[in-house]
């Protein structure tokens, strides 16, 4: 019977607790995020010195944004040198790179210090930004994904899922091809 309790109740004795668990958590996992052709929506946080920083600002230029769970874990210290590395690359191409999680401008202002980041990290503890590019956090966690947008806002690229080590050149690569011009316009979706 596939209803009702039963039905929970026969998957997990079928892929025992581990997987009937597993196998939920992947179901919630299941993002709803910006797809390639999607316009971002003007939204802002605060910079790892406080100061408001909003997307529009961004407009005319390529913008890479890439959300990550928690300043200073090794995943995320070890994406975030890539891209210090990779940032003179993305300079040169008049692109600008964002980083986002919901730490707190202090904990950001530390990470930007400690690990000498040139780019921006922004703070975004009311998931506001989150929200605009479809991130879920679990457990309190941003998903590890990047976005790039051209000038005019319309995500052209999803990295998801990412990892860390290598993800900037892989990056700089997407956003060189953006070098074409910008998408047809009905290839935008508002």
């Amino acid at each position: 019977m596939r209803n009702g309790v039963l039905f929970p109740v026969s998957l997990a004795l079928t892929l025992g607790v581990a997987g009937f668990f597993g196998a939920c958590a992947r179901v919630l996992a299941r993002r709803q995020h910006l797809s390639p052709g999607d316009r971002v929506p003007d939204v802002e946080a605060r910079n790892q010195d406080g100061a408001p920083v909003s997307l529009s600002h961004f407009r005319g230029h390529p913008l890479v944004v890439y959300f990550y769970p928690k300043d200073r874990t090794s995943g995320c210290t070890i994406e975030a040198h890539d891209f210090r590395v990779g940032y003179p690359k993305f300079k040169e191409l008049g692109v600008e790179v964002l980083g986002v999680s919901n730490d707190d401008v202090a904990s950001h202002q530390d990470f930007c210090t400690k690990e000498g980041l040139p780019f921006p990290l922004l703070a975004d503890p009311d998931q506001a930004m989150a929200r605009a590019f479809g991130v879920k956090a679990t457990l309190g966690f941003y998903q590890r994904i990047t976005f790039v947008l051209d000038g005019d806002g319309v995500v052209r690229q999803v990295f998801d899922p990412v990892r860390p080590a290598g993800h900037a050149q892989e990056v700089l690569v997407a956003v060189k091809g953006l070098a074409g011009g910008p998408p047809a316009r009905d290839q935008i979706r508002p």
